[in-house]
């Protein structure tokens, strides 16, 4: 049931994202500070001989530092939370992710962010070894910017983080929201 919403919600807001990418706004320069709350659906895969899958609904907290050029293409980085943990279902154990991404944001109004870096990978439970680990970890984020007069955004994203034996995604929507813009 869950992941018909999913679906409806990331096909409204491409919509609306594709609709508005024609009134492109003048480039700004400077670093935008933003403060992004998400949800998703979130998952994992656990084991290495006898691999098994859990799903459930995820939370995800993160702090966006973009930097933004007169062309269409800027740095960015991301650090994401997810804390609501995937349980393994071969042990008692949770797993919850920090992320560090950077990337690029490709566009101005409409916009993507491919990005790559490292999930820290926190384990809790009974059976859970010394706490966490690193992964390789990705991420993609569609949006645009300013919904509205508002400082905020709408994007439909995607993070994942893979270590041997353990990998954690999530896919879902998130709302980035401007703390600070410093121009130059």
């Amino acid at each position: 049931m869950a992941r018909p919403v999913f679906g409806f919600i990331a096909v409204l807001t491409l919509s609306a994202t594709a609709a508005a990418a024609q009134i492109q706004q003048p480039p700004a320069t400077g670093a935008d500070v933003r403060v992004a709350v998400g949800i998703g659906q979130q998952g994992g895969v656990f084991g290495d001989d006898d691999p098994e899958s859990s799903l459930g609904t995820g939370l995800s907290l993160a702090v966006q530092v973009r930097g933004q050029t007169a062309r269409r293409t800027g740095a960015s980085l991301e650090v994401a939370f997810h804390p609501i943990g995937i349980r393994n279902p071969h042990f008692d154990e949770t797993l919850r992710t920090v992320f560090l991404l950077a990337g690029a944001e490709i566009g101005r109004t409409f916009y993507v962010r491919p990005a790559f870096g490292i999930g820290l990978q926190l384990w809790s439970g009974t059976r859970a070894e010394s706490g966490g680990g690193f992964a390789l970890g990705a991420g993609i984020a569609v949006g645009r910017k300013r919904v509205g007069s508002a400082r905020t955004s709408l994007e439909v994203m995607a993070r994942c983080a893979g270590s041997p034996g353990a990998l954690g995604w999530m896919i879902g929507v998130q709302v980035p929201i401007g703390m600070r813009r410093s121009q130059s």
